[in-house]
């Protein structure tokens, strides 16, 4: 009998990190109408340095807001693209599958800051909370599925173009 302890969904938690990139950029964007607005005596420029001007200073926020927002667009297609493609191939069962028993796991170390990682049968899984791709990485220590050498799974998972394995879908065999 098998329990499903994780099956793939969309990382919705990915973008929570583009909140302030975008932010930032938005206001670069509109900097120069920022300053504009801003009331009040102009302050004195240091003996030695040179003031900007307002249409460098505009050409400069923009551009440095537009690639920011292109970034995080950047990030948002290749995050949904990989999402759906690994949908697809969980949904077509065009993903590799190992059932065994958990060994070699490492709790992920908030010192050295490295993955938390297990094997089975050979297979190596490495992931972390730090993680802003699709798949497994819950971390033990916050809720994680997998947490003991021993544990009985059958695990789904692909391998990316980085030759990572990424985890599907983790069911616990009884």
């Amino acid at each position: 009998m098998e329990t499903t302890l994780y099956e793939f969904s969309f990382n919705f938690a990915a973008f929570v990190g583009l909140i302030f990139p975008l932010l930032i950029s938005i206001v670069l964007f509109f900097a120069n109408e920022i300053v504009k607005g801003c009331k009040g005596s102009k302050p004195a420029t240091p003996i030695g340095t040179k003031e900007i001007s307002p249409k460098t200073f505009k050409i400069f926020t923009r551009i440095l807001g537009g690639f920011l927002t292109v970034c995080c667009l950047l990030f948002v297609i290749s995050h949904i693209t990989e999402y759906k493609e690994y949908k697809t191939r969980l949904d077509n069962d065009d993903v590799f599958v190992i059932e065994g028993y958990v060994t070699n796991y490492k709790e992920y170390s908030t010192i050295e800051k490295t993955p938390e990682s297990f094997e089975i049968d050979g297979v190596c899984f490495a992931y972390s909370e730090r993680d802003e791709t699709n798949g497994y990485h819950s971390i033990a220590g916050h809720g994680g599925v997998i947490t003991h050498n021993g544990q009985h799974l059958k695990i789904k998972y692909v391998t990316n173009e980085w030759n990572e394995n990424v985890i599907l879908a983790i069911y616990e065999i009884k």
